[in-house]
């Protein structure tokens, strides 16, 4: 981690300890969730064109994550299906739209007038191609938040999607983890403790949100895969068993960097009862978020592959 890293994280702690000592410990975690979940305000609305049997029917359900069949699907169709601007609500998240706009390209709709004539204006236009394409072109010319409202909501449909979503959870992580070192700075017998736990299994439900490993989903794979997959520990766990499973795995955490008590950035051994607590949290959830990755790859393999083919 560089000195600019160091100095925000010094500035940000320092911040929430301030927070800690007039608001208490919950402040911290509403503080944190709100700043960690500034994406589920940002509204998104997507052009998809093409001409006829391009398949942009099958595209928005990939995108959507939605069967043919589904309630709120495009419906599939050998030609121009739709001969309206139809929207499509994504239905984990009604901010992102997606809007099929039929004919564009044609020469009764040339491209050039189209936009206005169907008043889209607010839309991202773009024509169906590769998805890749696609979400490169997001991420370089939307805002941060409004790509991650798209990567945190579409279903993990190709491989490197599952990166993205890997990379921009990984850097939740210090959030966090920083947040759980400030609740540990002033200590509440027990509270601080199950105020951190909390925090964790929200963020670890949101992995598995993100990377869509529903129960659904694992219950359709064949034992021998499912046996394989590291998150079944956590969805087959709530309550008192979950708290319990956290906590031994925290334990399991301190225990591995335990060593590095003597290595810590300057702000934490201030900061916190429990020099370690930074690097116990970032340690729990980097372990947890590299497994889950590797579920949501092994469940692409064998489910969401042959689901979500994009090319007709």
């Amino acid at each position: 981690m560089g000195k600019t890293s160091s100095k925000e994280e010094a500035t940000e702690a320092h911040d929430l300890m301030d927070r800690v000592e007039n608001e208490g410990p919950g402040a911290i975690v509403k503080h944190v969730r709100e700043n960690l979940d500034r994406w589920k305000t940002e509204e998104l609305k997507i052009g998809i064109s093409g001409r006829i049997k391009t398949g942009k029917s099958t595209f928005i359900n990939a995108v959507l994550g939605l069967r043919p069949n589904q309630p709120g699907a495009a419906k599939s169709g050998s030609g121009n299906t739709t001969q309206h601007v139809t929207p499509y609500p994504h239905p984990r998240n009604d901010k992102i739209v997606l809007f099929d706009f039929p004919g564009v390209g044609t020469e009764e709709h040339p491209k050039s007038k189209y936009m206005t004539k169907v008043n889209a204006s607010e839309c991202r236009f773009t024509d169906v191609g590769e998805f890749s394409q696609l979400l490169n072109h997001m991420e370089n010319n939307i805002s941060s938040l409004k790509f991650e409202s798209i990567l945190f909501s579409i279903s993990a449909i190709s491989k490197e999607v599952i990166e993205k979503k890997y990379q921009k959870l990984k850097s939740r992580v210090r959030t966090v983890s920083v947040g759980a070192a400030a609740i540990s700075a002033e200590p509440i017998p027990i509270i601080d403790l199950v105020i951190n736990i909390k925090l964790l299994i929200y963020e670890l439900n949101h992995y598995i949100d993100t990377f869509g490993i529903t129960m659904d989903i694992i219950e359709s794979l064949p034992a021998e895969v499912k046996e394989r997959l590291n998150v079944w520990s956590i969805l087959t766990k709530s309550g008192t068993a979950l708290v319990v499973f956290i906590t031994q795995q925290i334990g399991k955490a301190a225990a591995v960097v335990e060593s590095l008590a003597d290595f810590v950035f300057p702000i934490i051994g201030s900061l916190i009862s429990a020099p370690t607590t930074y690097f116990i949290v970032r340690n729990f959830l980097s372990k947890h978020l590299d497994q889950m990755k590797e579920d949501a790859i092994i469940v692409y393999d064998n489910v969401l592959h042959a689901q979500t083919h994009l090319h007709n």
